[in-house]
């Protein structure tokens, strides 16, 4: 026996999921920016250009070394082609991405795809819907949060909550009571949803933004569906804490009250960081009104923290401590 949950997705803010098995786009070899557009190389056709004119792969060689172009311009295959006479039709794939910000950075991490097709794994939501029970299984037992603590104080290590989730789930994989929900990756979204967000790594204390970061994101308001499903837990074998949480999951409404609470508290905890600094009023002003959408909701439709930016702040048991 099995619950099952159709749902519809849609991208609050610019969404970026790492591609693990994919390499960086780099400036020098696989695009090329041109009126605020990234232009995919095809690299059949640089492979062509080169093998047509040793010279003037042997040029790209050395500019590449050095990592100046002619006339001091910080090398790219850009400056390359415009130094060299070079239509950029020489190169392109056709396929072009639009840029918001400035491209400081000379590479680009791109989004997870299938067959040049982007989603949202079934995994990353499954991760968040972990989190979220493993937080409420920790803030409604006062036991754990004290030994949780406890370890934080006195390990001196990098936080690692395995030895927790292991009590909340179950001992091993194959006794984890969350083998039991299984979340499918989501239909594709369509390419025009795809941009390159130009951002910054930024220190909340001394208010500046230093590291340049690129990323290919979807766009707000893009959309997509997926299926989830949650197995009757028929053997005891899944006697972990969070199987009682597991079991109360027998509607949308059940599931979305789990990830509400979860995004309240970060969201209450993101406002307290960001209150009474104006560099990051807008921030500030998105996540209340995020706030009270959440809370006007009636738990009709949740909310949930995916992809780059969140962190072990953001997405662990760590929520439920100061």
């Amino acid at each position: 026996m099995a619950i099952l949950f159709d749902l519809n997705t849609k991208i609050k803010t610019p969404l970026h999921i790492a591609d693990d098995d994919s390499r960086k786009w780099s400036a020098l070899s696989d695009y090329v920016v041109k009126d605020n557009y990234i232009y995919l190389v095809d690299q059949k056709k640089l492979d062509t250009l080169f093998e047509h004119n040793e010279r003037l792969m042997e040029n790209y060689i050395q500019m590449v070394r050095k990592g100046k172009g002619k006339s001091g311009i910080t090398f790219s295959l850009g400056a390359f082609l415009q130094q060299n006479n070079l239509a950029l039709t020489e190169v392109s794939s056709g396929e072009k991405l639009a840029i918001e910000g400035d491209p400081e950075g000379v590479e680009i991490d791109p989004f997870i795809s299938s067959n040049g097709k982007r989603f949202i794994p079934g995994s990353t939501l499954k991760g968040a819907i972990r989190n979220a029970l493993a937080l409420q299984y920790v803030v409604d037992n006062p036991g754990i949060k004290d030994r949780i603590l406890r370890y934080l104080r006195t390990s001196g290590k990098k936080e690692s909550f395995i030895q927790f989730e292991q009590e909340i789930f179950g001992k091993s994989a194959h006794e984890d009571i969350l083998r039991l929900l299984q979340v499918g990756d989501s239909t594709p979204f369509s390419d025009d949803c795809r941009f390159i967000l130009c951002t910054y790594s930024y220190n909340i204390n001394k208010m500046v933004a230093n590291i340049p970061i690129n990323k290919e994101c979807l766009r707000p308001g893009a959309a997509a569906s997926l299926r989830l499903k949650i197995l009757t837990a028929n053997s005891a074998i899944y006697s972990g804490g969070g199987r009682a949480s597991l079991e109360n999951l027998k509607n949308r409404q059940d599931l979305f009250a789990v990830l509400n609470a979860f995004s309240l508290r970060f969201i209450k905890r993101e406002l307290t960081e960001f209150s009474g600094k104006p560099p990051l009023l807008a921030i500030y002003n998105f996540y209340q009104e995020l706030k009270t959408e959440i809370e006007q909701s009636e738990n009709r439709k949740a909310s949930v923290q995916i992809g780059s930016g969140t962190g072990i702040f953001s997405k662990t048991i760590l929520l439920g401590f100061s």
